[in-house]
């Protein structure tokens, strides 16, 4: 005998004619993130609802977001889950790859086997992060602007990869005979600097 189900429940395509009716689950519990520069251990509880039914798995929806205006975007794929990003049967999972100083939303859904045969609204934990601070990438190119018997100015665009705020810069010079036993380091706030004080006809 097959008994037809009520609303909001369902039973899946192999599920036995004799099996009781099931719905999804509600949503996961308890989202706790440990964070560090470009990676993020995500755990949750188990919903506290399972639908009546053991074929729980969790997926993971991943966002990045901007500072001023809440908008989101997939993150990159080179962004990697561990131990996977779909059908996690475990209630952790580690995301690497993600950038430095970066907001990112994490949605971790809840699904059973009757998930896509029901309509309502997505049964998931957002959990909003952002990555740690960490040292920008290099700076690529130091322009000439303007140089004198003893004095040089420079400029340079900013890193690719802030990773962070950056305070300052440190523009470290030497006489090349020198071969950086002898050196200075100047600090500079933005992306050019003057260097004055500089020996006439001595190459740095």
């Amino acid at each position: 005998m097959n008994c037809r189900c009520e609303n909001n429940y369902f039973r899946a395509e192999k599920d036995p004619p004799s099996m009781a009716c099931t719905r999804p689950p509600s949503a996961p519990r308890n989202v706790i993130s440990n964070i560090n520069e470009t990676s993020v251990i995500l755990d949750w509880s188990w919903p506290l609802d399972t639908g009546g039914r053991k074929d729980i798995t969790f997926n993971i929806i991943c966002k990045k977001c901007g500072w001023n205006v809440r908008q989101c975007e997939p993150c990159s794929p080179n962004v990697r889950f561990l131990p996977r990003q779909l059908g996690l049967t475990n209630t952790t999972v580690t995301v690497t790859d993600l950038l430095a100083h970066t907001n990112y939303t994490f949605e971790i859904d809840a699904v059973n086997g009757v998930s896509e045969l029901s309509s309502p609204p997505r049964q998931y934990a957002a959990v909003s992060i952002t990555t740690n601070q960490a040292a920008p990438s290099p700076v690529m190119t130091i322009k000439k602007d303007r140089t004198s018997r003893n004095s040089i100015s420079l400029s340079w665009q900013e890193p690719e990869h802030p990773n962070g705020i950056i305070l300052d810069y440190e523009v470290k010079y030497y006489e090349k005979q020198e071969q950086e036993t002898s050196y200075t380091i100047l600090r500079a706030r933005g992306t050019n600097v003057t260097i004055s004080s500089l020996k006439p006809d001595t190459t740095y």
